[in-house]
């Protein structure tokens, strides 16, 4: 793996670390009852968030493997359905954050987390996708 091809990866992951650092800061400012609330909602989220792109990625897999000829196609679908999957699930997690009524502050600090996973999430499949799209 080359220095340009690792620069991206390291930068996805900073950006799930520092992510992952204000989600955790923002929790700590919910009481016990608003955090009950919060971790009994999500759990059927992240199991199905889990299981579909676990899926995604051996769907991905497996047409690497037996269509080598379609690797590009195979690869901007996977970055469309990727991003397409993650940006619903965020969507419909900020809507139920509302529904649970979390604190504006909470609710902030969770679209920052968004906001700072998507850019690295970017930084790794703009370039490829790019790629992709010049042959």
């Amino acid at each position: 793996m080359t220095t340009t091809e690792l620069i991206p990866i390291i930068i996805l992951l900073v950006s799930i670390v520092l992510s992952r650092y204000v989600m955790e800061s923002a929790l700590k400012e919910l009481d016990n009852e608003q955090k009950g609330r919060l971790l009994g909602s999500f759990s059927a989220y992240r199991l199905a968030n889990t299981t579909i792109i676990f899926g995604l990625v051996l769907l991905f897999l497996f047409g690497q493997n037996y269509y080598p000829d379609l690797t590009q196609q195979f690869t901007l679908l996977f970055i469309a359905l990727f991003v397409g999957i993650s940006a619903t699930i965020s969507i419909l997690s900020y809507r139920k954050l509302q529904q649970l009524e979390m604190p504006a502050k909470y609710i902030r600090s969770f679209l920052i987390g968004l906001l700072i996973q998507f850019i690295g999430i970017g930084v790794v499949f703009l370039p490829i996708a790019l790629r992709s799209f010049n042959g």
